[in-house]
């Protein structure tokens, strides 16, 4: 507590020493009430990511090298995963349609380029238990364990795709 009332977080080095013969303590006090509130915003922001994560009502998921590193509960459900074990470490090969496949490594090549606007796009996906739904993805490029790595934002467009195509054959 300082002489005006403010708080601050000290670091504090203490070492027994001898001072005109006699044992003293030598102690050093370190400010570091600005790395305190650093760390104490980062740790705030990591909470607010995670808790966004586990509500969003889409799927997001993270892939590098091709194979899945995350995926959140709504990610999970979407692809009739019973937990995201199931889906870490799998290949964008198993869950991309294979009439899609390619386009999307094109894709994450050319994001990975630094190519912009290439995203929303839709794929079509295989889900876990062997069905396929249309979707919506948006991607965008982070690091992943310092590594280069793509976050997909995934929507289900089952239902919307259904919708126009009753609607396209209906105006014939």
């Amino acid at each position: 507590l300082k002489k005006n009332g403010e708080t601050i977080f000290v670091e504090i080095i203490s070492h027994t020493i001898t001072y005109e013969n006699k044992p003293a303590r030598l102690v050093l006090a370190n400010d570091v009430t600005k790395r305190k509130m650093a760390e104490t915003a980062l740790k705030e922001s990591e909470e607010r990511y995670k808790s966004l994560l586990d509500e969003a009502p889409v799927g997001i998921a993270v892939h590098a090298g091709g194979n899945i590193v995350f995926v959140n509960p709504a990610g999970t459900r979407l692809l009739k995963a019973k937990d995201a074990t199931q889906l870490i470490g799998m290949s964008l090969g198993t869950i991309i349609h294979p009439d899609y496949l390619d386009l999307a490594e094109s894709r994450v090549k050319r994001l990975m380029a630094g190519e912009k606007g290439l995203y929303p796009v839709e794929d079509i996906y295989r889900c876990l238990d062997g069905t396929e739904i249309n979707v919506e993805v948006t991607a965008t490029l982070l690091a992943y364990n310092h590594k280069p790595a793509v976050q997909v934002i995934i929507s289900d467009i089952t239902d919307r795709k259904s919708v126009e195509l009753a609607l396209r054959e209906s105006e014939n």
